[in-house]
Order: C-alpha cells, then structure tokens, then sequence
C-alpha cells in the first residue's frame, strides 16, 4: 500500500507531463505538470475524449493521431511536438506507451511528455537553419518512422508535418517504388552512404512528386540523416525531352531521305533510308564507314567545302553523284550541316534520291525540244500545205484552157478524119488529152488529200440505194475492161439496200480501185466486185488476179506516195496518193477499208460501211443521181488516164 502511494506520489510530482488515455481517446488521469504547464485543472480534463477538447491546431492533431495510431500498431511511439502554454511555445519530447491488461490486449495509452524546450533554444541557430532549408531534410529511424522533419516538406506533399510523422516512409512511397526503398533502407542500415537515389511520394492531393535522396546513416544512434530534393520538374522536363527525341528519332527513321551523322569522316549514324539509298542491308554495315567511300572522287572537294566552310553560311543545297554498294551511280541532292563540337567535327547531312527528278527532266526537255520539233512540222506542214493547195490550183486553170483546146481541135478534125495526116494529128491530139487528164487526176488527188488534211473536205451524205451506185459505176467500165480482153464479173446478195452515203465519193472510190485492177491484171484475168450485206453493213470487194502484193507492202498500201512497183521502169504510172485518199474517203464514211494479197495471184479489196439511213433525209431514187452519163464518162476518163489502151489507127 505504501509502495502504490510513493509510486502515485512520484507519478504527480514527475516533471513530466503524464497523460493516461483510454481506447475510446478519454482522458483518465493527468499528473500536476499538465495544470502548471498548461493552466489547466484536472477538474477541466478527466473524463473528456480528445474529440470534446476539439482543438484543431496542428500541434494537438498530431499528438491525437500518433494516440490513435499507438492503440492500431500496439507499439511504442516517440515524436516531438511544439505545445502552446500560458508562457508562449513549449519544445516537448513525447513518448507514447501503449498499457495492457491481463488478457494482453491495450486497454489505454500513457504520454510522456519532457520539456526540451532549454536544448531546442540552446540549438536554435542550427533549428532555424533546418527549417529555412529549401531542400527537404529529415530523420529516420530503422523502421523507416521519421524523427524529425523540416518545413519544407509541408510546402513540397501539402501534408501538415504531424501527418507526416504519423506515417512511416513506406506509406508515402508509390506502391511501385516500394521493393526499391527497401532496398535503400536496408543499405543504409548496413551502413552505406546512397546519393541520388530517385523516388516518387505521394502527395496530401493524390499525386506523386520524384524525389532525390541522399542518406547517410549514424551507426551509433540507429538513425539516418537525409537531404531530400524534389526534383519533379525535372523528371518533367526529362520525359518531355525523351518524348520530343523519340518524335524526332520517328521522323528520322520513317523519313523517305536519307539521313547520316558523320564524325571525323566516318559515318556515325544512318537511319534505314540511307542504308536502302546505299543498296545496304541495314544501317548496322553503315556504321564507321568512311563516307567517301560513297562519294565519286571528283566530288570530294565540293563535298568537303559545302560540309566544312571556312566561315558560317546558312545551309546550302549541293547536287552530286554517290556510288552504292553495288558501283551504281545515284544523282543525289544533299544538305550538310555543320555541328561544331569541341575538336570534333560533326556533320549532319540529308541525302535525297533526285534520280527520278533528273530523269523527270530530262523527259521534259525532250518533250520540249519534241514539242518546239513538232511546232516547227506542223508549221512546214501548214506551209507544204498551202503551197501543194496553191500550186495545184495553178495547175488546173492551164489544163482545163489545155483540154478545152483540144476538145475544139478534134471537133474541127472530125470531119477530116479520112485524111491519113489528119488521123495521125487526132491520135496525137488524143494522147495529149489523155495526159492531161492524168495531170488533172493528179492535180484534184492532191487538192483533196490537202483539203482533207485542213479538214475543209466535207461529204454530202443522203440516203441512197448503195447496190444501184455500185452496179451503176462498175457496168459503166464494162466495156473498158473487157476492151483489155479482161472478165469482169459483179456479184451482189442482195437487190437493194438504203444507206446515207455520198453518192459522188462512193463512184471516185470504186472508179480508183477499179483503176488499179486493170493496172495490174493482165490479160486473160478477171476482175470481181461484189456486195454482201451483215447485220450492221454492206461488205464491197473487189477482186483481180492480177500481179498481187508482196507481204511487206500490206502495211503500208494505204500510206500517201506509196507505191508496189517501185522501180525505174514501171508497166503503169501512179502518183501513190490514189488508195490513201480511198482510205480517207471511206473513213469519212465511217466505215473501213483493209486489203488481201498473194503475191502473183492477185489482190481483194474489202470497203466495209455502215447500214444505216438519215430519218430527216429522202431517199434519193433513179431519176435523181447526181451525175450524168456525160459527167460519169469525163470522170472515167480522168480516173483511168494513167491506163494506156491501145486503140487502133482506123
């Protein structure tokens, strides 16, 4: 009994302060010190729970919260603590110990609480340092508790620093940050300075902030000394940098050009467009391979001014010929860039495939020269043109002055005729006439290839009864080819058939073709036109078995100035214009005109036209064919002139 009175009276008389709280947080007993320290009476305090005080001040939360977490963990809990009193701010060490009863289990919590305020003063300048720091210091123990802490971190988490202390280190580490913490903590324990060791701490708001720690432990004391430095802008920045270099290293390496970093003369550095351009595998057999070995030595000089000037110049665009892997040449366009650094020369070039672009050129240039080439003939062929047109216009006035002349002449010697002369001067007469029909033929061949080449030739087309133009023009030169002891034969399929069609192009394309069978049949052959019809149009052929074609001249029968018989001495004269204006004729038709030959037995050939009648036009029967027999003979005459037919004397 005397011992439990000298044990309360040593307890009440402590100059601690002594404060036993239950596990609802109510206050149970408070020694004296706690009244004299405090100005307040026990009467005031026992019995209240710490939430009744309801003192939100920092200094009464955190000694709240260390309560609370001394009855969660069921150890011991040591901090110090800035106390108000009636005389002003007291320095306290407290000491938290949990008390168990019988069973074991916490039934309340003592605080012990010394006033340290004499040593704090005593420290002042070193404390008023601590907490002026920009940097975050702080120490620990060997659980990771902190021991003390510095304003800074306040200002750096946006925790009070007495929540602060009631966490340990591990509970502000981000979760993935934990394993390397431990392992930082169990160096310093083993007694290992770290420096910069990077972590992130979880912020009051949420967020995380990186921190560099650099820790040096003090053996005896069994606590670690630490200079803490938020360093979250700068992991900002670094990420910033990392993204902004991952961009560029993207662009580099997905870029079309290529791409080459050159030091001291050797390629440092090639992104997959220059090793593609180089004809390499991979940017790996680029690395440290001189870049002349790339460059053509006639080059050399102008690549080194234009990567090394003397003095700076803003970049310049040189063009030059690279030679890849394989020896091949490569027109390229490149773009150094000097980087001087330290004694190292460093250049940055791009490189760029102008190949196509030179090609690309050099195509335009020949397309303008061609195109300066093609003015130029068509120009001439205007000029050619005109004089042809011109000149055969001057042509035909004296020949029609010519065979009108001639025309009175024999008509004046026809009453003479009995008289030997006179025969002689009419067969002489006769053979001019002839010529100048072949001149005049040859004269309006070259007017209409010039009219149809000006596009000035125009058909008239209207709907006509196509079998009876064609019987009608062929029975017309019967007696002419038979004359040459020639068969003629004319086969149609059918009896009648209305096309639109001009009339008077129809006969000069069958008159010409007709021409040039008799030409080249001799006689004892025949020669053959036919009509048959399709669905869609009338097939005329007309066919001999005369000297043929040779193989080689099929192609080219319908060209102007062309000619089969081409040697000095022909058997039968032509201008070679005849069959390409049969072509154009027909064409203006829409229709088509090809050949058959063999060679020695004969030529066929086929004229093609469309069926097909103008709804706004008549059909054009007999008694209006646009041209007379008068006309027909005249036209005969001067599209066989160039046939000589031998007539007798008598």
């Amino acid at each position: 009994m005397k011992n439990q009175y000298n044990y309360r009276s040593m307890v009440e008389n402590s100059p601690d302060l002594i404060i036993r709280v239950d596990k609802h947080l109510q206050l149970l007993y408070t020694n004296k010190v706690v009244e004299k320290e405090f100005g307040v009476s026990k009467s005031n305090l026992i019995g209240k729970t710490l939430i009744e005080l309801n003192s939100t001040a920092d200094y009464f939360s955190k000694w709240v919260m260390a309560v609370k977490r001394v009855f969660d963990t069921c150890e011991e809990l040591t901090f110090e603590s800035l106390q108000p009193s009636p005389y002003g701010f007291k320095h306290f060490h407290i000491r938290l110990v949990p008390e168990r009863n019988d069973e074991g289990d916490i039934e309340s919590v003592l605080s012990i609480g010394r006033n340290i305020t004499e040593i704090k003063e005593a420290e002042s300048p070193q404390f008023k340092l601590f907490n002026a720091s920009a940097d975050l210091l702080c120490i620990f123990d060997s659980k990771g508790n902190f021991v003390n802490l510095n304003l800074a971190w306040e200002r750096v988490l946006g925790f009070s620093l007495g929540e602060i202390f009631l966490k340990s280190l591990l509970e502000l580490v981000y979760p993935q940050d934990i394993p390397l913490t431990k392992e930082m903590l169990k160096k310093c324990y083993d007694g290992h300075v770290l420096m910069d060791h990077e972590m992130r701490f979880r912020c009051k708001d949420g967020t995380y902030k990186w921190l560099s720690w650099n820790c040096t432990p003090l053996m005896d004391d069994g606590i670690v000394h630490a200079i803490v430095r938020d360093i979250t802008k700068q992991k900002e920045m670094e990420e910033k940098l990392r993204q902004s270099e991952e961009r560029y290293r993207f662009l580099v390496e997905s870029s079309p050009d290529g791409w080459v970093v050159i030091s001291r003369g050797k390629i440092k550095y090639a992104n997959p467009a220059a090793a593609k351009l180089l004809k390499m595998e991979n940017t790996v057999e680029l690395f440290n391979r001189p870049i002349f070995d790339f460059i053509k030595e006639e080059e050399y000089r102008q690549v080194r001014e234009a990567c090394f000037p003397a003095k700076y110049q803003s970049t310049t665009l040189i063009e030059i010929e690279l030679v890849d892997l394989e020896g091949s040449k490569i027109n390229a366009e490149v773009a150094p860039i000097n980087l001087p650094y330290g004694d190292n020369k460093t250049v940055i070039c791009m490189i760029r495939d102008i190949s196509a672009r030179k090609k690309n050129d050099e195509l335009q240039k020949a397309i303008t020269e061609n195109e300066k080439r093609l003015k130029e003939a068509l120009e001439f062929d205007k000029l050619r043109t005109e004089f042809f047109s011109n000149i055969s216009h001057e042509f035909k006035t004296p020949l029609n002055v010519i065979l009108g002349t001639l025309q009175l002449i024999l008509l004046y010697l026809k009453d003479h005729a009995n008289k030997p002369m006179e025969k002689n001067i009419i067969k002489k007469i006769n053979t001019m006439k002839q010529n100048c029909y072949r001149l005049l033929r040859l004269v309006n061949n070259l007017i209409d290839i010039n009219r149809i080449d000006a596009g000035y030739y125009v058909i008239n087309k209207e709907n006509y009864d196509i079998v009876r133009i064609i019987r009608d023009i062929t029975l017309s030169v019967k007696d002419y080819i038979e004359n040459k002891d020639i068969k003629f034969i004319f086969e149609t399929q059918i009896n009648s058939l209305i096309i639109a069609c001009d009339p008077d192009k129809i006969e000069r394309i069958l008159l010409n073709l007709l021409s040039n069978a008799i030409k080249h049949t001799t006689a004892g052959g025949s020669i053959t036109v036919s009509i048959k019809k399709t669905a869609d149009k009338v097939i005329v052929t007309v066919k001999d078995t005369g000297t043929g074609i040779p193989k080689e001249k099929l192609d080219i029968i319908f060209e102007r100035f062309s000619q089969v018989d081409e040697s000095l001495v022909r058997k039968n004269q032509g201008s070679g214009i005849g069959l390409a204006l049969v072509k154009s004729l027909v064409e203006m038709h829409k229709g088509k005109v090809s050949v058959r030959s063999i060679l020695n037995k004969g030529s066929e050939f086929i004229i093609e036209l469309p069926i097909g009648e103008e709804d706004s036009w008549p059909i054009l029967m007999e008694e209006t064919t646009p041209y007379t027999n008068c006309n027909q003979v005249e036209k005969i005459s001067i599209e066989f002139s160039d046939i000589y037919v031998e007539k007798s004397s008598g």
